[in-house]
């Protein structure tokens, strides 16, 4: 498994970084500082990933919804685009 801090990931973590700090207040972060979300990414990312795995299983469409914007970077991402869209 790859190191998640290597430098081939760099433009990927930036790019989280963007999204996040974007969706800040969707994810309850909104009192955070743009600084502490983009030094949060990896745990962001991981929170993210799990949430959305569990959301899956138990069926929870709610917050698949809610979480829409994570779910189609995540898409694009896997498809080897950017995470952010150039419309916002």
């Amino acid at each position: 498994m790859p190191d998640p801090d290597a430098a081939e990931f760099a433009g990927v973590r930036a790019d989280l970084a963007r999204l996040f700090v974007r969706h800040k207040a969707k994810m309850g972060l909104a009192d955070a500082s743009d600084r502490r979300v983009i030094l949060s990414v990896d745990s962001i990312a991981a929170a993210l990933i799990g949430l959305t795995m569990r959301a899956r299983e138990r069926g929870d469409d709610d917050w698949l919804d809610r979480h829409r914007w994570w779910l189609k970077a995540a898409t694009r991402l896997w498809h080897g685009e950017t995470a952010t869209t150039l419309d916002g």
